[in-house]
């Protein structure tokens, strides 16, 4: 919605917004499903709407393996 407020909250209910704005990029360093909940505000309205459960999966890295080779000969 144009000129709304969003606030994400990591519970369905209660606690104060980890954030406030249109997009929220999370620092996970655990992978596996996470939820956030999503509330908003427009101009000249007081109370938030109910919030929205957004659901994120994050997938585990993996990185190139380091490889060395030993004991060659040509």
């Amino acid at each position: 919605l144009i000129n709304a407020t969003y606030y994400w909250y990591t519970t369905a209910t209660g606690g104060s917004p980890v954030f406030s704005g249109i997009s929220y990029t999370p620092d996970f360093t655990v992978s596996g499903t996470h939820y956030f909940y999503v509330s908003e505000t427009r101009p000249g309205c007081t109370d938030e709407s109910g919030r929205t459960p957004v659901q994120v999966v994050v997938h585990p890295y993996y990185s190139n393996p380091d490889i060395s080779i030993e004991n060659t000969t040509n």
